[in-house]
């Protein structure tokens, strides 16, 4: 199967493993580019001896050669492991490398006492995609476990207490205040937010109160505490003195994506006992800092039911006589192709045509895949598009603006040009510039349960020549270039310059 995630459900196509004829799943994903993380630990794996004679007690001299052996041994499988690697993209899978890593694995499975079930299996599997795929940050192996859970999150379902948190270039959980809180999540209904310093935690029940030097600290506490136990988080929010105490427990939940203002209302999508998201709407909670005829739809990522929750919102606008919009792609990291071409089809003109291409992404043998609007869905009320954006927009949020920009000057449809994008200022590049993730990543499904995750393409832009990877997406006028507190207002005015 076959999954497009730029960071989201996906189009999918069946393929055949070339050595079992099995289905095997393929998902493409041009992945979140920002840092924003749920942290895994990963441990280093070896491989014991599949020596089957070599099963009693021995001498010093013996033992000394066993040794040996099995350092012999563990290069020859993970050498082994690497040519299968690379003979499954090269089509060999039925080569002489492919036999001997089969009867290798065979062997420890019928004689190792050191190797039990597939754990250590998973680790040098994910000992070897990260010695092969060294300069490739965005690869990885994921146990049969962990594939269940990133399949899970992909549709909206999450587990745990809903905290988001920034992290390095190597996946290490960095800083000690909370990047983001999920909608929906256990701590976002308790009222903890984004910014807020969880400085300690203990088990409700009568557990001893644990401090935390940073989020890896926090992190590590959370990981020890099985799920529905009620945790009390003492907080402390900007500069606050006093600590806040806030108790709830990791649960299953369903985030929500997309909140819709205009300058009376607001309307957001909740969800109870990790169900499908409903929509809500809160009368007089709007921000009246918007124009009569302007709505707001603040969007998330590019996952779970995201295209069905933007819709709604646009449904709404719609009833309610708005006919500009801002969109706001703050710390969209991405999500799934097919999302992005739902979106995409709601606000991208079709001109008579059954779909228009949005993005094209050219692989390593020069193939390419072309990305399209989903059908004819466009909202013919949004006359005038402003966007919003900063240095986690990364992904599929990037190519909704190169397609915006592309087609957005064209006639029939909604305007937007570079003078509707608003940018925020980029630390990490010293400019006023989206994160600069052009690039795609495939996940191969393995029979075993697991999979593994590398990078095959790159993404250009509709014009099939601009790939902003590495820059991300920038603007020449300086009126556009804001800061944070500003953006709203900023975006808001073009709309009407």
């Amino acid at each position: 199967m076959k999954k497009n995630k730029t960071d989201a459900a996906a189009q999918k196509e069946t393929v055949k493993d070339a050595e079992t004829g099995a289905a095997t799943e393929k998902i493409k994903d041009c992945a979140c580019g920002a840092e924003n993380s749920r942290s895994a630990a990963e441990n280093n794996g070896g491989a014991a001896d599949g020596n089957g004679s070599e099963r009693v007690c021995e001498s010093e001299r013996a033992r000394k050669s066993r040794n040996d052996k099995v350092l012999i041994c563990f290069v020859a499988l993970f050498c082994a492991f690497i040519l299968f690697f690379t003979g499954f993209f090269a089509g060999s899978c039925g080569n002489t490398a492919t036999r001997k890593a089969k009867e290798i694995i065979r062997l420890i499975d019928k004689y190792s006492v050191t190797v039990e079930g597939d754990a250590d299996k998973d680790e040098v599997a994910r000992a070897i995609v990260s010695a092969l795929l060294a300069d490739d940050k965005y690869a990885v192996y994921y146990s049969k476990e962990e594939y269940a859970r990133v399949l899970n999150e992909d549709k909206g379902v999450y587990a745990g207490a809903g905290f988001t948190f920034l992290s390095d270039e190597n996946g290490n959980i960095t800083g000690d205040v909370l990047f983001g809180v999920q909608n929906n999540s256990p701590a976002f209904k308790a009222g903890v937010k984004a910014g807020d310093k969880i400085v300690a935690a203990k088990i409700a029940a009568g557990g001893e109160r644990r401090e935390f030097s940073d989020n890896a600290a926090l992190v590590s506490f959370l990981s020890e505490v099985p799920a529905y136990t009620d945790i009390t988080f003492y907080v402390v929010r900007g500069g606050e003195l006093s600590e806040r105490e806030f108790t709830f427990a990791k649960e299953n939940y369903t985030v929500s994506y997309v909140n819709y203002y205009d300058c009376d209302d607001r309307m957001y999508f909740y969800s109870e006992n990790a169900g499908a998201t409903q929509a809500r709407v809160a009368e007089g909670e709007g921000k009246p800092e918007l124009a009569d005829d302007t709505a707001l739809i603040e969007f998330g990522a590019f996952e779970g039911d995201a295209a069905r929750e933007f819709k709604t919102a646009l449904d709404y606008m719609r009833d309610k006589g708005k006919t500009k919009l801002v969109l706001d792609l703050r710390n969209n990291g991405g999500g799934l192709m097919t999302v992005l071409s739902d979106v995409a089809s709601y606000l991208i003109y079709n001109d008579g045509k059954s779909k228009t291409e949005i993005a094209v992404a050219i692989s390593k043998d020069g193939g390419k895949d072309r990305y399209y609007t989903s059908g004819n869905r466009y909202y013919d009320n949004v006359k005038k598009i402003a966007v919003i954006a900063n240095c986690n927009t990364a992904s599929a949020s990037e190519c909704l603006i190169g397609a915006l920009l592309y087609y957005g000057g064209g006639t029939g449809g909604a305007a937007f040009s570079e003078e509707n994008l608003v940018l925020t200022y980029n630390p990490a590049r010293g400019d006023y510039s989206t994160y600069g993730k052009g690039i795609m990543q495939t996940t191969y499904s393995l029979a075993t349960g697991g999979a593994f995750k590398l990078t095959t393409a790159y993404i250009y832009q509709p014009d099939g020549r601009t790939c902003i990877h590495g820059t991300g997406i920038t603007v020449s006028s300086e009126l556009n270039r804001v800061a944070d507190g500003d953006a709203l207002l900023r975006a808001a005015a073009t709309l009407t310059d």
